[in-house]
């Protein structure tokens, strides 16, 4: 009998430690606790596109997402820029100088000028080479127009240069700017021979 009771408990302990054992082996079952992680990654797959659908609509997020927004901006801007892109329109003004009164000027209000050289109606230009150079010609591109603006009295047209540009003419005569002048209220091509500030 007092045999037979040790190996009854050591019976009873082994099958607590295989029952322990089995326990220990169901709690890997909590891998469905790893479904749910599973889970989560999904869900955090789902909120990047979101996000990013978020990030172009209002400009944030990462840069690749943000440059739809940017792509947009510069379609519209050659139409909203003086001088760029077909149907443009330039409007030439009306500006004072000191000395020669008031001038006509082109893009930027850059000074304009007539060449002596030029003959009214002839529909060519006799500044060309090196002449062109230090004498850009006022053009444009086609589709552009060109109108006065206040106080601005005569007419505007077109001839085409030996290169096939566009030079706009006022009152049958080509109009220029200078290479010397740099900015607007700039008249330095005044004091060149052969050369006077077109005037309105």
């Amino acid at each position: 009998m007092h045999l037979r009771l040790p190996i009854r408990i050591a019976a009873l302990a082994g099958a607590a430690l295989l029952a322990v054992a089995c326990t220990g082996a169901a709690s890997p079952t909590p891998p469905a606790a790893s479904s749910s992680p599973a889970a989560s990654p999904s869900a955090a797959a789902s909120p990047s596109p979101a996000s990013s659908t978020a990030g172009g609509a209002y400009g944030g997020g990462k840069g690749d997402y943000a440059s739809p927004t940017p792509s947009a901006a510069p379609s519209s801007a050659p139409s909203a820029s003086a001088g760029g892109g077909t149907g443009e329109a330039y409007t030439v003004a009306v500006a004072q100088d000191a000395s020669a009164g008031a001038y006509l000027t082109g893009e930027d209000g850059r000074a304009l000028y007539l060449f002596g050289s030029d003959t009214a109606g002839s529909g060519t230009s006799t500044c060309t080479g090196q002449c062109a150079d230090n004498w850009p010609a006022f053009e444009r591109e086609a589709g552009e127009t060109v109108t006065g603006g206040s106080g601005v009295t005569g007419t505007f047209a077109t001839i085409t240069r030996d290169d096939g540009s566009m030079q706009v003419t006022y009152n049958g005569l080509p109009l220029y700017y200078f290479a010397g002048d740099t900015k607007a209220g700039d008249t330095n091509g005044k004091a060149i021979p052969n050369w006077s500030l077109a005037t309105p």
